[in-house]
């Protein structure tokens, strides 16, 4: 028989909710509506929200602030990011990982083992096939001022004009590159600030490494 509790009628003890040998995990002023439904060993971070009737399956992840909506379903070890916001009746798959921020559409579906990237907005109704992945597409600046076009290249590596240099070398050398082409302050904080997010961008997508 499968096993679900309406964590309600169960007993708070440190942030988990327990009720015999099973427990879930609520963050401090996360809200569950009526008749929503957590599996064991779920945690839900402070501040979330769970709709009416929602459903979040074992082992799965709710980041903090996050919003599901009524009728929604969360597979067993799902991950939704912080602040992601999850539709009315939509479906997440098992081991699915939804990104900080991002939103899925009311009845869209996403398949098991799916990848959402942060940020992404997910359209009404949608359906994504497991294993898939959606992702923001690599920061790209073009001409600015003085400076040059500046973006990602490949694994470890990012684009100016016509150079092309690690991640760390853009870190280590932003500043003195700028100033060889005479760039103004500003500019050069720009230029600095436009590494910074790609660079960022390359570290959350696994590739800020040769």
């Amino acid at each position: 028989m499968e096993k679900w509790y309406v964590i309600k009628t169960w007993k708070l003890k440190d942030g988990w909710y327990v009720k015999g040998s099973y427990k879930v995990f609520v963050g401090s002023d996360a809200r569950i509506g009526e008749d929503a439904r957590i599996d064991e060993d779920a945690r839900i971070g402070a501040g979330t929200s769970i709709g009416e009737d929602a459903r979040i399956g074992a082992s799965a992840r709710i980041g903090l602030y996050a919003s599901i909506g009524a009728g929604a379903r969360i597979g067993e070890d799902a991950s939704i990011g912080e602040g992601a916001s999850i539709g009315l009746y939509a479906s997440i798959g098992s081991g699915a990982r939804i990104g900080s921020g991002a939103s899925i559409g009311s009845g869209a579906s996403i398949g098991e083992d799916a990848r959402i990237d942060a940020g992404t907005s997910i359209g009404v109704g949608a359906r994504i096939g497991a294993s898939a992945r959606i992702i923001i597409s690599p920061p790209y600046f073009g001409k600015h001022s003085n400076t040059f076009p500046i973006g990602y290249s490949e694994p470890g590596m990012i684009f100016s004009g016509c150079i092309v240099k690690p991640l760390s070398w853009w870190k280590k050398n932003i500043r003195r590159c700028a100033n060889e082409h005479r760039y103004s302050l500003a500019d050069v904080d720009e230029y600095e600030w436009r590494v910074k997010v790609i660079g960022e961008w390359m570290e959350r997508h696994g590739v800020s490494k040769e």
